[in-house]
Parts: C-alpha cells; sequence; structure tokens
C-alpha cells in the first residue's frame, strides 16, 4: 500500500506498548488479532475503524458469527466495521494521518491518529538457517509430517512453520518435536480437533469444519443452531448475543461446531472431543448438561439434530 512504509504504523504488539490508547484509530485486517484490538480499544474510548478486504469480519469463522459480532461491536463499542474495503494509500496529515480507501467503487478517506495493521505476520527467518543446511521458503521453515526439519537431528514448532498462529498448537507441536528428538517411534501431531477462539466479549470459538468448509468440499451435512436466549443462563446474566452451531454428516457424526458466547473458549472442548473421536449429535443430547451453564445451548442445538 503507497505511504505505509512511510509511517511508523502500530501491530498488535507495539500497540500494546504504548503510553495511552490513540483517540482514532484504523486496523487494516479484521480476523482475529484487528476485532480483538477493535474491541479492546473501543473501550478505552478510541474511534475504531476495523476494514477487510473480505465480505464480513472474522472471514474464516461462518457468515453468522461476523455478522453477529460486527453489529454488536457497533451497537455496544460504536466500531465502524468497512467489509468489502480496500486501503490505497496513507499520508501525513498534521499529527496523524489520512487514511485513502477505496470501497463499493468510491474511494473514500478518514482522518485518524494511528494505523494499526493486522492482516498476519511473517515468521522471523534471519536465523542463519542455511548454514545448518535446514531449508526454508518466506513461509516458514520446511518440516515433514513428524516436524522434522531437512537436517534430521532438528525439529522445529510453533508459528515458525507456519501451520498456526494459535498458542495451544504451538505447544502440540513443541510436546510432539520433544518426543520425537529423544524417541525412535516417531508420531505426528493431530489437528484435527484444534479449537480456534477469538478473545473478543463474547467470545468465538470454533473447532471441525465450519459451514462454509463443507460447501467447498461439497459435503453433505445437517446444522443446527441453538441461541442463548432460549436458555436460562442468559436470563440470569441477562446476556443473549450469541448462539451455538453444530454441523454433523448424514449419519449424526459431529464434523465441526461454534459458539459465541461469554467464555466460549471454555466451553468448545466438548465440541472438539466430539469430532476427534466420532461422536453423534445424539451421544451430546443425550449428556446432561448443567442447568445454568452456557453449555447448555450445546445439549439445545446436538438436540435438533439428534
Amino acid at each position: 500500500m503507497p505511504g505505509l512504509d512511510e509511517i511508523p504504523f502500530l501491530t498488535a504488539r507495539t500497540i500494546l506498548e504504548s503510553m495511552r490508547p490513540p483517540k482514532s484509530l484504523y486496523i487494516i485486517g479484521a480476523g482475529s488479532v484487528g476485532v480483538e484490538i477493535a474491541q479492546l480499544m473501543a473501550t478505552f474510548g478510541t474511534r475504531v475503524y476495523l476494514t477487510d478486504i473480505a465480505a464480513r469480519i472474522l472471514p474464516k469463522e461462518d457468515e453468522e458469527v461476523g455478522e453477529l459480532l460486527e453489529a454488536y461491536l457497533k451497537k455496544h463499542k460504536g466500531i465502524t466495521s468497512l467489509t468489502q474495503t480496500r486501503t490505497v494509500a496513507a499520508v501525513k496529515d498534521g499529527l496523524g494521518y489520512r487514511v485513502s480507501f477505496l470501497r463499493g467503487g468510491v474511494e473514500k478517506s478518514v482522518r485518524v491518529e494511528d494505523i494499526l495493521v493486522a492482516t498476519g505476520r511473517r515468521p522471523n527467518l534471519d536465523l542463519g538457517l542455511e548454514n545448518a543446511s535446514v531449508q526454508y521458503d518466506p513461509t516458514g521453515i520446511h518440516v515433514n509430517e513428524y516436524l522434522q526439519t531437512s537436517a534430521r537431528h532438528i525439529y522445529a514448532a510453533g508459528d515458525i512453520i507456519g501451520n498456526s498462529e494459535h498458542t495451544h498448537t504451538a505447544l502440540l507441536e513443541s510436546r510432539i518435536a520433544a518426543h520425537n528428538l529423544f524417541s525412535k517411534n516417531q508420531i505426528a501431531p493431530d489437528y484435527t480437533a484444534t479449537p480456534r477462539t477469538t478473545f473478543t466479549f463474547p467470545e468465538v470459538s470454533s473447532v471441525g469444519l465450519t459451514e462454509d468448509d463443507c460447501i467447498k468440499r461439497d459435503l453433505k451435512i445437517n446444522k443446527a443452531m441453538a441461541p442463548l436466549s432460549i436458555i436460562g443462563r442468559s436470563n440470569t446474566s441477562d446476556f443473549r448475543d450469541g448462539f451455538v452451531k453444530l454441523v454433523c454428516d448424514k449419519k449424526g457424526v459431529i464434523a465441526g461446531g461454534t459458539i459465541v458466547a461469554p467464555n466460549a473458549s471454555d466451553s468448545i472442548h466438548e465440541i472438539a472431543l466430539a469430532v476427534r473421536h466420532g461422536l453423534t449429535a445424539k451421544d451430546l443430547a443425550d449428556t446432561p448438561h448443567v442447568f445454568l451453564s452456557w453449555s447448555e445451548a450445546i445439549r439445545v442445538a446436538a438436540s435438533k439434530l439428534a
């Protein structure tokens, strides 16, 4: 983007080192990190513009997630979400910056105090890897299924191999790499039921296949949603913005699920276990769930598929 390399833009890391929150902020990228920072800064009183070239925020999640969270952030935090927007230029303008963007075929601009880029990270590969005969490219270090690099005595794990930006994925890989370093019985990491979470309020957690994933793979599925408003906890907590969505194959085996709710990251593991071990919607529906817990919505969604 013209001008971006000439200004001191912020990242998700550097903004947390600021002495004070900016009065206004233009965020490029509405994935998990961008949305998390947007809500955090808006809570501090920052006027936030959240932009992405995709048709919705959190484009890797199902459509209902982006629609719900965009409306929630607008209503409760005043965040302006500019989807289907291409940022084309940024120039210094007094003490702030003038950012130009293209949306709906029309070029517009907005003046903000700071700009934050949240379009993803590149692994730091300036480690002298070629001296150790470790092969890599700009996306990361090359490893086999056992996390072994081209140098047989060196293993790699975490963001540097380009699989995921989740800490729990890096922890899984680190355990696998440590095992394989010292054992002849090599094992491979199983990413099948690795949860994904966006730490907003409400939280967004998903695992396995989304409905969009199934459509792209031309898989025949059944799906069901349970809004939070139909369970008791929504009344006692006076919170109704969220849902549980389950996806299963034609035999009822759970293929994936999404939770938008407070503490969704705590509840998602039930669905993760179902995905990992091939449990059915009936298995989940027949399992007693604690009354006045958010996870009751999982049972309700599962019962619609059982």
